[in-house]
C-alpha cells in the first residue's frame, strides 16, 4: 500500500515523495529465522519513506525510487530500498504499476498494483 505525492517538473519528468507500507508473509519466517521476538502478524510489516522520479513517455512511465525503512524489525537487508517499474495508464485518473523491490543489487519482491489519481 502507498500513497503518493509527485510534482511535474517538466512535460516529460515528475518528482515526488512515497509513503510505503509493505507486508510480505515470508518476513515472518526470516524474522523468526533471526530470531527476533514478534508477537502480532503486523510487526511483521514494514514502512518507509522514498522519493521518486517519473519519466512519461505517453500513457507508458518508467518510475525509479530511493526509500528508508522507518519500521522495520529485519535487519539483514540494511535501512534502503530501491524501486524500479512501469506504469501503464489506460485511463486518465487510473494507473497499473508493475515494479521491482530492490535492496540494492538483491532483488526482494516483484509489486504489482493499480493506482488512483485523487487530486
Amino acid at each position: 500500500f502507498s500513497i503518493e505525492y509527485s510534482y511535474p517538473i517538466k512535460k516529460l519528468w515528475r518528482a515526488g515523495v512515497t509513503a510505503d507500507f509493505m507486508y510480505d508473509t515470508s518476513n515472518k519466517f526470516i524474522l523468526d529465522y533471526q530470531h527476533v521476538n514478534w508477537e502480532t502478524p503486523w510487526q511483521a510489516a514494514k514502512s518507509g519513506i522514498a522519493i521518486n522520479s517519473e519519466l512519461i513517455l505517453n500513457r507508458l512511465s518508467a518510475v525509479f525510487a530511493l526509500g528508508g525503512y522507518v519500521y522495520n524489525l529485519d535487519s539483514r537487508n540494511g535501512k534502503f530500498y530501491q524501486r524500479v517499474g512501469l506504469r501503464y495508464r489506460p485511463f486518465d485518473r487510473v494507473f497499473l504499476h508493475l515494479a521491482l523491490k530492490t535492496h540494492w543489487t538483491i532483488a526482494d519482491y516483484l509489486e504489482l498494483g493499480v493506482g488512483f489519481k485523487v487530486l
